[in-house]
Protein backbone atom coordinates (compact mmCIF):
# COMPACT_ATOMS: atom_id res chain seq x y z
CA UNK A 1 0.00 0.00 0.00
CA UNK A 2 1.09 3.50 -0.80
CA UNK A 3 2.22 5.32 1.73
CA UNK A 4 2.01 9.43 2.42
CA UNK A 5 2.97 11.67 5.08
CA UNK A 6 1.03 15.17 4.96
CA UNK A 7 2.62 18.63 6.44
CA UNK A 8 0.41 21.26 6.66
CA UNK A 9 -0.40 23.66 9.46
CA UNK A 10 -4.55 24.09 8.90
CA UNK A 11 -6.75 21.36 10.64
CA UNK A 12 -9.51 21.54 7.93
CA UNK A 13 -7.20 21.28 5.37
CA UNK A 14 -4.74 18.06 6.19
CA UNK A 15 -8.39 16.15 7.33
CA UNK A 16 -10.07 16.52 3.66
CA UNK A 17 -6.53 15.61 2.38
CA UNK A 18 -6.72 12.56 4.30
CA UNK A 19 -10.02 11.70 2.89
CA UNK A 20 -8.89 11.90 -0.42
CA UNK A 21 -5.97 10.06 0.27
CA UNK A 22 -7.55 7.11 2.38
CA UNK A 23 -10.56 7.16 -0.41
CA UNK A 24 -7.81 6.65 -3.14
CA UNK A 25 -6.84 3.21 -1.28
CA UNK A 26 -3.49 4.90 -0.04
CA UNK A 27 -2.53 5.11 3.94
CA UNK A 28 -1.33 8.26 5.84
CA UNK A 29 1.94 7.52 8.16
CA UNK A 30 1.56 10.86 9.72
CA UNK A 31 0.10 14.53 9.89
CA UNK A 32 3.02 16.89 10.46
CA UNK A 33 1.70 19.81 11.57
CA UNK A 34 4.19 22.62 11.89
CA UNK A 35 8.22 23.28 11.74
CA UNK A 36 9.41 21.28 15.27
CA UNK A 37 7.29 18.34 13.98
CA UNK A 38 8.85 18.18 11.00
CA UNK A 39 12.18 18.61 12.24
CA UNK A 40 11.79 15.95 14.48
CA UNK A 41 10.02 13.27 12.35
CA UNK A 42 12.82 10.64 11.35
CA UNK A 43 10.90 7.99 9.23
CA UNK A 44 10.78 10.01 6.10
CA UNK A 45 11.98 6.77 4.52
CA UNK A 46 9.25 4.84 4.91
CA UNK A 47 7.05 6.97 2.58
CA UNK A 48 6.12 6.89 -0.67
CA UNK A 49 4.90 10.46 -1.30
CA UNK A 50 5.14 14.17 1.13
CA UNK A 51 2.29 16.27 0.43
CA UNK A 52 3.12 19.40 2.01
CA UNK A 53 0.87 22.89 2.24
CA UNK A 54 3.91 25.98 1.21
CA UNK A 55 3.54 28.00 4.03
CA UNK A 56 3.45 26.40 7.29
CA UNK A 57 2.36 29.16 9.64
CA UNK A 58 3.55 32.80 10.01
CA UNK A 59 6.60 33.62 8.08
CA UNK A 60 7.44 29.59 7.82
CA UNK A 61 7.42 27.75 4.39
CA UNK A 62 8.17 24.13 3.61
CA UNK A 63 11.20 25.48 1.16
CA UNK A 64 12.79 26.62 4.39
CA UNK A 65 12.18 23.47 6.29
CA UNK A 66 12.14 20.56 4.38
CA UNK A 67 15.92 21.34 2.50
CA UNK A 68 17.22 20.44 5.78
CA UNK A 69 15.62 17.06 6.19
CA UNK A 70 17.41 13.76 4.65
CA UNK A 71 15.54 10.89 2.72
CA UNK A 72 12.54 12.48 1.41
CA UNK A 73 10.27 10.82 -0.79
CA UNK A 74 8.66 12.46 -4.20
CA UNK A 75 7.36 16.01 -3.00
CA UNK A 76 3.91 17.55 -4.00
CA UNK A 77 3.64 21.15 -2.49
CA UNK A 78 -0.26 22.38 -2.03
CA UNK A 79 -1.10 25.91 -1.20
CA UNK A 80 -3.41 28.91 -1.89
CA UNK A 81 -1.28 31.46 -3.01
CA UNK A 82 -0.92 31.95 -6.39
CA UNK A 83 2.41 34.00 -6.46
CA UNK A 84 4.99 33.40 -9.20
CA UNK A 85 7.73 34.74 -7.01
CA UNK A 86 6.80 31.73 -4.26
CA UNK A 87 6.47 29.34 -6.73
CA UNK A 88 10.20 29.83 -7.52
CA UNK A 89 11.38 29.65 -3.96
CA UNK A 90 9.85 26.12 -4.07
CA UNK A 91 11.95 25.18 -6.97
CA UNK A 92 14.27 24.54 -4.44
CA UNK A 93 12.59 21.67 -2.97
CA UNK A 94 12.51 19.84 -6.45
CA UNK A 95 9.21 19.03 -5.74
CA UNK A 96 7.37 16.73 -8.46
CA UNK A 97 4.38 19.71 -8.93
CA UNK A 98 2.94 22.65 -7.34
CA UNK A 99 -0.95 22.71 -6.82
CA UNK A 100 -3.49 25.04 -6.14
CA UNK A 101 -5.86 24.80 -3.14
CA UNK A 102 -8.89 23.54 -3.45
CA UNK A 103 -7.31 20.21 -4.77
CA UNK A 104 -10.00 17.26 -5.47
CA UNK A 105 -9.17 13.29 -5.74
CA UNK A 106 -8.33 12.95 -9.57
CA UNK A 107 -5.87 16.23 -9.40
CA UNK A 108 -4.22 14.53 -6.61
CA UNK A 109 -4.41 11.03 -8.38
CA UNK A 110 -2.56 12.07 -11.18
CA UNK A 111 0.11 14.35 -9.25
CA UNK A 112 1.00 10.42 -7.34
CA UNK A 113 1.22 9.07 -9.93
CA UNK A 114 3.22 11.23 -11.97
CA UNK A 115 5.49 11.82 -9.01
CA UNK A 116 5.93 7.83 -8.83
CA UNK A 117 6.53 7.15 -12.43
CA UNK A 118 9.07 9.94 -12.31
CA UNK A 119 10.62 8.40 -9.66
CA UNK A 120 11.02 4.85 -11.14
CA UNK A 121 12.09 6.35 -14.66
CA UNK A 122 15.41 7.91 -12.33
CA UNK A 123 16.22 5.54 -10.57
CA UNK A 124 18.19 3.05 -12.02
CA UNK A 125 19.22 2.36 -15.68
CA UNK A 126 20.11 -0.82 -15.24
CA UNK A 127 15.92 -1.76 -14.15
CA UNK A 128 13.15 -0.85 -16.22
CA UNK A 129 9.58 -1.51 -16.31
CA UNK A 130 7.58 -1.48 -19.10
CA UNK A 131 4.46 -2.37 -19.99
CA UNK A 132 3.94 -4.27 -16.86
CA UNK A 133 7.21 -6.68 -18.00
CA UNK A 134 10.57 -6.37 -16.28
CA UNK A 135 13.57 -5.76 -17.82
CA UNK A 136 17.26 -6.26 -16.47
CA UNK A 137 20.41 -5.09 -18.06
CA UNK A 138 23.28 -7.46 -18.07
CA UNK A 139 26.31 -7.85 -20.20
CA UNK A 140 25.27 -4.71 -22.38
CA UNK A 141 21.66 -6.14 -23.01
CA UNK A 142 18.23 -5.98 -21.62
CA UNK A 143 16.68 -9.28 -20.34
CA UNK A 144 13.10 -9.86 -19.50
CA UNK A 145 12.56 -11.25 -16.05
CA UNK A 146 9.23 -12.78 -14.51
CA UNK A 147 9.14 -10.80 -11.43
CA UNK A 148 7.22 -14.21 -9.79
CA UNK A 149 10.23 -15.90 -10.14
CA UNK A 150 12.01 -13.68 -8.31
CA UNK A 151 12.98 -14.96 -4.93
CA UNK A 152 14.74 -12.54 -3.07
CA UNK A 153 17.74 -9.35 -3.32
CA UNK A 154 20.74 -8.49 -1.45
CA UNK A 155 22.43 -5.43 -1.13
CA UNK A 156 26.09 -4.96 -1.24
CA UNK A 157 27.79 -1.53 -1.63
CA UNK A 158 26.32 0.26 -4.87
CA UNK A 159 25.25 -3.16 -6.17
CA UNK A 160 22.11 -5.45 -5.95
CA UNK A 161 21.87 -9.15 -6.91
CA UNK A 162 18.65 -10.44 -7.93
CA UNK A 163 18.32 -13.87 -6.76
CA UNK A 164 15.73 -16.29 -9.18
CA UNK A 165 14.71 -19.36 -9.54
CA UNK A 166 18.14 -21.12 -10.96
CA UNK A 167 19.91 -17.72 -11.52
CA UNK A 168 21.30 -14.61 -10.25
CA UNK A 169 21.53 -11.14 -11.76
CA UNK A 170 24.04 -8.13 -10.54
CA UNK A 171 22.65 -4.47 -11.36
CA UNK A 172 24.36 -1.31 -10.42
CA UNK A 173 21.92 -0.21 -8.14
CA UNK A 174 20.45 0.78 -4.35
CA UNK A 175 17.89 -1.66 -2.66
CA UNK A 176 15.40 1.29 -2.49
CA UNK A 177 15.82 2.21 -6.39
CA UNK A 178 15.22 -1.48 -6.96
CA UNK A 179 12.18 -1.62 -4.85
CA UNK A 180 11.12 1.73 -6.50
CA UNK A 181 11.27 0.16 -9.99
CA UNK A 182 9.35 -2.77 -9.13
CA UNK A 183 6.30 -1.01 -7.34
CA UNK A 184 5.55 -4.23 -6.01
CA UNK A 185 3.33 -5.46 -3.28
CA UNK A 186 4.70 -8.80 -2.94
CA UNK A 187 7.74 -7.50 -2.55
CA UNK A 188 9.19 -6.87 0.51
CA UNK A 189 12.33 -4.93 2.13
CA UNK A 190 12.89 -6.99 5.57
CA UNK A 191 16.79 -5.91 6.28
CA UNK A 192 18.95 -2.93 5.78
CA UNK A 193 20.39 -5.06 2.82
CA UNK A 194 17.64 -7.38 2.01
CA UNK A 195 14.40 -7.37 0.45
CA UNK A 196 12.08 -10.66 -0.12
CA UNK A 197 8.99 -12.08 -2.50
CA UNK A 198 6.57 -13.08 0.36
CA UNK A 199 5.06 -15.52 -2.18
CA UNK A 200 8.35 -17.85 -1.55
CA UNK A 201 8.37 -17.58 1.95
CA UNK A 202 9.18 -20.88 3.36
CA UNK A 203 8.52 -19.91 6.92
CA UNK A 204 9.34 -17.22 9.58
CA UNK A 205 11.21 -18.00 12.99
CA UNK A 206 9.60 -15.04 14.71
CA UNK A 207 11.70 -15.84 17.92
CA UNK A 208 15.20 -15.95 16.09
CA UNK A 209 14.10 -12.92 13.71
CA UNK A 210 14.98 -15.64 10.34
CA UNK A 211 12.89 -15.71 7.02
CA UNK A 212 13.28 -18.75 4.98
CA UNK A 213 12.71 -18.06 1.18
CA UNK A 214 13.19 -21.53 -0.14
CA UNK A 215 16.61 -23.14 1.65
CA UNK A 216 18.06 -19.55 2.13
CA UNK A 217 17.78 -18.14 5.40
CA UNK A 218 17.43 -13.88 5.59
CA UNK A 219 17.70 -12.33 9.02
CA UNK A 220 14.33 -9.87 9.72
CA UNK A 221 15.29 -6.27 11.14
CA UNK A 222 13.51 -4.99 13.75
CA UNK A 223 12.35 -2.09 12.29
CA UNK A 224 10.87 -3.95 9.21
CA UNK A 225 9.40 -6.83 11.50
CA UNK A 226 6.00 -5.79 12.16
CA UNK A 227 5.01 -4.64 8.68
CA UNK A 228 5.98 -7.60 6.80
CA UNK A 229 4.03 -9.90 9.56
CA UNK A 230 1.11 -7.12 8.84
CA UNK A 231 1.27 -7.28 5.71
CA UNK A 232 1.17 -10.94 5.11
CA UNK A 233 -1.68 -11.28 7.44
CA UNK A 234 0.58 -12.88 10.39
CA UNK A 235 0.36 -11.62 13.61
CA UNK A 236 3.42 -11.14 16.68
Amino acid sequence: MLKCIIVEDDFLSSVAIRRIIEELGYSVLEVLKNASEVEKYSAYKNADILISDVKLGNEVYAYDILTTVENLPPIILISSHVDIELYDKCKALNPHIYLVKPIDKITLKSAIDGALNAKRTKTTKDLKVQDGKVFVKSKGKYIGIDPNNLLYIKSEGNYCYLFLEGSKIVIRSSLSGVLTVLNSTNIKQVQRAYAINVAHISNIDITEDIVNVGEVSIPIGRKYKKDLLSDIKWSL
